[in-house]
């Protein structure tokens, strides 16, 4: 099986996605750093931040197959004009609501459609709004889901000295 890119998975979500289109699409290696939602900052006002540096795990599946243990983490953040905006606050978390169930949809959906995402673990893919401010004056969510991607673990004495 190829090696499932999560990146070009995500930014396809996002380009797809009709409402998201004007996001910018951003990798960030560190919730607290979000390196290019601050250098996008100042000419974007919606961010679709992608962070796939969290830890994964190897294991054993119920049938004896390896897997490896993806987890994915996706910010949805829109800029306030100012701070405190409580309303501005609330329309962009509904805004961000919104697009986290669309985008859940069609991870459910692609489950059937992409192999990789064969074991999307489904059974929860929580988020959580992200209070305050955050990130350069914006307000927002993260939802995290994780994918099981089977592995080949055959031994290859070849491999070693």
């Amino acid at each position: 099986m190829e090696e499932f890119n999560i990146t070009e998975y995500v930014r396809k979500i996002q380009q797809s996605l009709k409402v998201t289109s004007g996001y910018e699409f951003c990798r960030i290696s560190d919730p607290k750093a979000m390196e290019e939602v601050i250098q996008n900052s100042k000419r974007c006002d919606r961010f679709f931040a992608l962070d796939d540096s969290q830890e994964g795990m190897i294991f054993q599946g119920d049938g004896g197959g390896w897997f490896e243990h993806r987890p994915v983490v996706i910010f949805l953040l829109g800029k306030l004009s100012k701070w405190p905006d409580m309303t501005g606050r609330e329309r962009i978390l509904n805004e961000m609501r919104s697009i986290y169930r669309k985008i859940v949809s069609r991870l459910i959906r692609d489950q059937e459609h992409v192999e990789a995402l064969a074991y999307l673990a489904d059974d929860s893919i929580p988020f959580d709004e992200i209070p305050g401010e955050f990130a350069g004056g914006t307000a927002g969510l993260f939802f995290t889901f994780t994918v099981d991607i089977p592995l080949n673990l055959e031994y290859n004495g070849a491999d070693w000295q």
